[in-house]
């Protein structure tokens, strides 16, 4: 059950993932993206016509049976390029597309090679996951041999791999200078421009560039699988100057705010944050299981769970509110835009808020005996110790009521993660607006991430633990019922999140989007 008030908070802002890091407005180039890679495997065409760069290779209707034997499709996501006030980031690449030889690089010497001995043409170079940061693109770049890359997507790399920058957001944060390292395996690679295409590939399509690549490998001066990327995308300088231009479209979406019964005016609120969605390089493989959606399962679950308590929450002093924010992972644009909103009183006003409570990855917990959730708060005084408080007595109540599976331990912060503040997350930008309001956040890391692959294309539902998510998701619940009662106990009114509603919902967002819970929402 979803609480029966919405509030969509209007705004030209982004909502799936395809926003960064700026100050200003981010738009997306106006294209026509492929969904495929194709690879030619029609080799003795390239071999009599190695710089023709395909163009007679164009079917005609009458060729259609031909040119499926010719060409292997490839499914792929791309990296996209958006724009900002200050330039670019993503990917681009020729007007025509790419077209060049196959080569499959896994290993640093390898790489190496290729940067002091390129070859003598432009190559299209599959690599894996490892190899996927700024600094080995501008390598490979540099040599002017490097036509486009593909992405191994069997490739996972045990010691973890981001796409984010190592303290994600940092520069529209309460720390602007930070340099802590939130998320110790991320490489920023997502932050950079390439002008060059960069493709992320699908298992089955990675056993095909393999097998073509090997072969390759074999007969390095014979008939050659070349691969061909279609899919360019082009903008002006920057987002200014290509929205004014009409070359670009600004990046636009939605928040959603819901609560329990009206909203009136003078009302107190308790405030529960959650992120909407993800980003990674590959916009189209940003699942964002343990990064955020594991927060959205937790905080939806938690206001399933509330509604056990029906009309009891009427006669709470304080309501209770849930706002679902977008593109957070691009300088938190949804919750800056719902501040903007609240100033405005929409759809209440900043001041009414008494407490805040905001989960942040929360896909992992540990083993019963050792495990915990982590709670985190801006600076050193007391500001934040009713928040603080309400979780603990929450998690206790745990301990005393719920199910085993289900109880929870609550641990602070480690010493190194509080003295920088809190970590990235969109309390940022209501602390922002209101510095004194006590709000805390609940994490699985105690300092940098446990979460070894955050924003990244491999954050998927192996990354998520949905045991944890429900625990977290009964926590949350029952920390914003004893808020907005003031009791300092739960006693009868302890709630249990549903742990099937929380897989469902998981298996729905991550591996069938034509679940019966969607089609239902969404018929047609």
């Amino acid at each position: 059950r979803v609480p029966p008030f919405f509030f969509p908070e209007d705004g030209r802002r982004e909502t799936a993932a395809k926003h960064q890091r700026s100050t200003g407005i981010w738009a997306r180039c106006i294209t026509t993206m492929m969904s495929h890679t194709t690879f030619l495997s029609m080799l003795w065409i390239l071999l009599l016509c190695p710089d023709s760069g395909l163009g007679l290779l164009k079917p005609q209707n009458q060729m259609d049976e031909i040119y499926d034997k010719i060409y292997t499709k490839l499914a792929g996501n791309p990296c996209v390029r958006l724009l900002h006030n200050d330039g670019q980031v993503g990917c681009a690449g020729p007007r025509d597309g790419v077209t060049a030889p196959l080569v499959r690089l896994i290993s640093s010497a390898e790489m190496e090679a290729f940067v002091n001995h390129p070859p003598r043409t432009p190559r299209v170079v599959l690599t894996s996951p490892n190899f996927l940061n700024p600094q080995q693109l501008a390598a490979l770049s540099g040599t002017g041999k490097l036509a486009g890359v593909l992405v191994d997507a069997l490739e996972v790399p045990a010691t973890g791999y981001s796409s984010d920058d190592v303290d994600p957001n940092s520069r529209f944060g309460l720390h602007p200078d930070s340099v802590f390292p939130w998320n110790d395996h991320g490489n920023g690679v997502a932050s950079h421009d390439y002008a060059f295409p960069i493709w992320g590939l699908s298992p089955k399509a990675t056993r095909h560039a393999h097998h073509a690549a090997e072969r390759n490998k074999q007969v390095p001066n014979g008939k050659q699988f070349v691969v061909q990327m279609k899919g360019s995308m082009f903008a002006s300088a920057d987002s200014a100057t290509c929205l004014a231009a009409g070359s670009c479209l600004p990046l636009g979406g939605r928040n959603i705010v819901g609560s329990f019964g009206e909203l009136p005016p003078t009302r107190p609120v308790v405030l529960a944050l959650a992120a909407l969605d993800s980003s990674a390089l590959f916009h189209d493989l940003s699942y964002g299981a343990a990064s955020d959606l594991s927060s959205l399962l937790a905080t939806l679950a938690a206001a399933s769970a509330l509604a056990q308590a029906g009309p009891l929450l009427d006669t709470f002093p304080q309501q209770i509110v849930v706002a679902l924010v977008g593109a957070e992972a691009w300088g938190y644009t949804g919750s800056r835009a719902l501040m903007r909103s609240m100033r405005r009183g929409v759809p209440f006003f900043l001041r009414n808020i008494s407490a805040a409570v905001e989960l942040r990855q929360v896909a992992h917990y540990g083993e019963d005996a050792t495990g915990s959730f982590f709670v985190h708060r801006e600076g050193n005084d007391d500001t934040a110790q009713a928040v603080v408080d309400a979780i603990a007595q929450a998690a206790n109540a745990s301990q005393q009521r719920g199910e085993a599976a289900l109880k929870v331990k609550v641990s602070p912060a480690a010493a190194s993660a509080a003295a920088q503040g809190l970590p990235p997350s969109s309390m940022h930008s209501l602390l922002r607006e209101l510095p004194r309001l006590p709000a805390a956040l609940i994490t699985d890391h105690p300092a940098s991430y446990t979460n070894k692959y955050f924003r990244s294309h491999v954050d998927g539902p192996d990354n998520l633990d949905t045991n944890a998510v429900c625990r977290a998701a009964s926590l949350l619940a029952n920390t914003l019922l004893l808020l907005a009662s003031g009791q300092r106990s739960l006693d009868e009114q302890f709630v249990t999140a549903s742990c099937s509603q929380i897989e469902d919902l998981a298996r729905c967002f991550l591996s069938d989007f034509t679940c019966p819970l969607v089609t239902s929402l969404l018929p047609g």
